[in-house]
């Protein structure tokens, strides 16, 4: 008697065309060259899994500074409310659960994005702030290579003209050299192709939380070069990128 059996076979996933997330694209200048190659090889051959530690943390922020409400010193309240609520939360979980690791890491970002109030409220005070976190597939392509391109809030006029944009860095792994400003270049490149908007360097912020520094697209010499060859080189070695 023969037993026929099925096994399933998972596939990777195989990204025919060059095509990185945007924290992938900023860190690929200032990386070794094992490191590009990684970098590579996990944007061609993506897993079915996605980290998603800050994304409690970045909705709570988003949406905060979203509704606009007066009181400054109330938002950072919350946020250490939230810290402490998700701290709670994660207890029960074992330590390798995704249920735990999306809430602690949240909780630890919530928790030192509170202490950045100083730093914070003047940008807070000179715009009217909306989430874009609905527009998670934003992208834009530079030199036939395809890259992330989402803001995490749209930074306004009183009169409802958007002038900037503002991104968020939680990761604790220290900023590559370029990183920031590599990240501000093509998100001030996208809404100056793609929407049409001329907005203004010094309105396009970056912000690392961990080591608590602002960044904006003024001080960028020379980055669009850096991003037009980090765009030709991953061109050019995508096709030989060998899967994992």
């Amino acid at each position: 008697m023969i037993v026929s059996t099925e096994v399933e076979v998972k596939t990777r996933k195989v990204v025919e065309d060059p095509k990185l997330s945007l924290k992938q694209f900023a860190r690929y200048y200032d990386s070794t060259l094992n490191g590009k190659e990684a970098i590579l090889r996990g944007s061609k051959y993506p897993g079915n899994y996605i980290p998603k530690y800050y994304e409690i943390a970045r909705t709570i922020i988003v949406d905060t500074f979203a509704s606009n409400f007066g009181d400054y010193d109330l938002y950072f309240d919350e946020f250490k409310r939230h810290s402490d609520r998700l701290k709670k939360e994660s207890l029960p979980f074992d330590t390798k659960t995704d249920d735990y690791k999306n809430r602690h890491f949240s909780a630890m970002a919530l928790e030192k994005f509170a202490t950045l109030k100083r730093v914070i409220i003047p940008i807070l005070e000179r715009y009217v702030l909306n989430s874009n976190l609905k527009n998670r597939r934003q992208s834009i392509f530079i030199r036939e290579v395809k890259i992330g391109a989402m803001s995490d809030i749209l930074l306004y006029d009183e009169i409802g003209n958007q002038i900037g944009l503002l991104k968020f860095n939680f990761t604790q792994s220290k900023l590559k050299e370029h990183e920031a400003q590599l990240s501000l270049h093509v998100l001030h490149t996208f809404f100056s192709q793609i929407k049409q908007l001329n907005l203004k360097p010094r309105h396009c912020i970056f912000v690392d939380v961990y080591s608590a520094k602002i960044f904006n697209a003024e001080r960028a010499s020379g980055i669009e070069d850096i991003a037009n060859s980090s765009c030709m080189e991953i061109k050019s070695k995508w096709p030989t990128v060998i899967k994992p």
